[in-house]
Formats: structure tokens, sequence, C-alpha cells
């Protein structure tokens, strides 16, 4: 039987910055009619379309009382921040311990090249790492593999890991590889110190847990996390097993994460 771990205080991602205007008096050599044009310019939305609010991060038990916390020095870990974000995007996480294809991190860092949409932007990658677009290219194909320990690929993680600090970033990754809808229930594995609140801290222990989640349930958890962050991911995780696996069900950190296919498989 699984088992689960503590939460700490967790903060909102910062929003973004409000854009900028234009400066005064900054003058445009296309004219005031122009200028004009583009200001009365509709924002481009489809018909009947409304904008669908943003959900809500998690915060009440099944029964009302405030959800459990994790311990800030587990919640704020990078290896949970890559564990969530594997499990959300069905794929290794950016900038995570697992085998990564340098492609996809490439994507995630510096976005997709102007020709092909499917490609990643190799001349501004290389022009940051420090290495020529070819170099780059052969570890793209995997005609050479670099070492673990490379400073570039090692910077290039780094800069995968950045690209899903925020929002914008989440939903770049997310819209990029999004995860296969699951086909019907699946199971859901979380391994970790874990354990009922309410409980003796000596029922705390390292184990598995399973519980079942909808498809709709599952997507719900892609939108919290783009929304906010892999805080509220684990904010939804701690609601969801209060709601379908035992009441008061407390993670004190999160090792695995993982998908189980349709429950009874």
């Amino acid at each position: 039987m699984p088992d689960p771990l503590r939460p700490a205080p967790v903060t909102a991602d910062a929003p973004g910055a409000p854009a900028t205007a234009d400066a005064p008096g900054t003058p445009d050599a296309r004219g005031p009619a122009h200028r004009a044009g583009r200001a009365r310019r509709p924002r481009a939305t489809a018909p009947g379309a409304a904008r669908r609010p943003a959900p809500q991060r998690p915060a009440l038990t099944a029964a009302g009382q405030p959800l459990p916390r994790m311990p800030e020095q587990h919640l704020g870990s990078a290896a949970l921040r890559d564990a969530v974000a594997a499990f959300v995007l069905g794929r290794p996480a950016p900038g995570g311990a697992g085998r990564r294809d340098v492609r996809s991190m490439l994507l995630d860092a510096y976005g997709p090249s102007r020709r092909d949409p499917e490609r990643p932007d190799l001349s501004s990658a290389a022009q940051d790492l420090g290495m020529s677009t070819r170099q780059l290219q052969r570890w793209v194909r995997g005609e050479t593999t670099p070492q673990p320990g490379n400073p570039r690929l090692q910077k290039l993680a780094r800069r995968a890991r950045a690209a899903t600090g925020s929002r914008a970033g989440r939903r770049r990754a997310l819209g990029r590889h999004p995860a296969p809808p699951p086909e019907g229930p699946v199971g859901v594995r979380v391994g970790g110190v874990q354990g009922v609140l309410s409980s003796n801290d000596d029922q705390y222990r390292d184990r598995v847990t399973e519980t079942s989640m909808s498809a709709q349930e599952f997507a719900e958890l892609q939108r919290v996390w783009v929304e906010h962050g892999h805080r509220g991911a684990v904010d939804f995780l701690h609601a969801h097993f209060d709601r379908t696996y035992v009441t008061n069900w407390h993670f004190e950190s999160i090792d695995t994460l993982t998908l189980a296919g349709p429950r009874g498989r």
C-alpha cells in the first residue's frame, strides 16, 4: 500500500509584467492614419467564444478543512517541480534527471524555428550555449551524445527547466507536448512519505499510493499546473486523494508520480 507527504505554505507564481505602451510623442513613420487604425483594431476572438476562467487552486478538503501542506524543503525542490512537469506533460520533465531528448529541451528553452514550428531554434540555442549550430545538430540527431556533466548540456537543462517557471512557459510547453487524454479512468500512483494527517507521526512512511482519476480530472490538473505551477498541482493532488483515497491524506514528500493506466489493468 502507498503513502503521503506534508506540504508547506505555497506562493502563487508572480503575475507577468504588464505590457508597456509606446512612449508618448514617439513618431511613427507610417503616419497618423496607421496609428489610428492600429488603435481601433479589435482583438481577434472566435465568434461567440467566451474566455475560459482560470482554474482555482484547491484550498479545502471535502470536509471543508484547509488542505494539508507539504514542508517547504520538499515542496520547493527542483526534483518535485520536475516530477510534476513530467507527469502533467506526459514526458520526461524539463531539465529532469530522466532520459530527456535534446530536441525537446531545445524547444522548451528556445522555442521553435521560424521556418518550421516542429524544429527548435538552433541558431539562438547555439549562440546562447556557446557552440556551433552544426555541433548542436549532431546532438539533436543523436550522432553524438554529450556526457551528463557537459557544462553546455547542463546549461540547456537549466534553460529548459526555467521555461516552465512561468504561466506563459508552462502554457507553451503543454501546447507543444500535450499529454494524450486518458481513455477512461486511470490509476495515479504517488510514491513518497505520506499518511493520514490526523494520525500519529509513526503512521507516516515511505510508500506508494494509488487512486483513480478521470480524463476530465486529469485535464483540470493540467490547467491548474499551467496557472499555478507545481505547487498548485500538489494542492490538486491533496484534494483529489482526500476525496477519492483516504480523508485527510497527506503527502510529506513526493518522489515519484506516474499514471498507471486504466485502473484494474
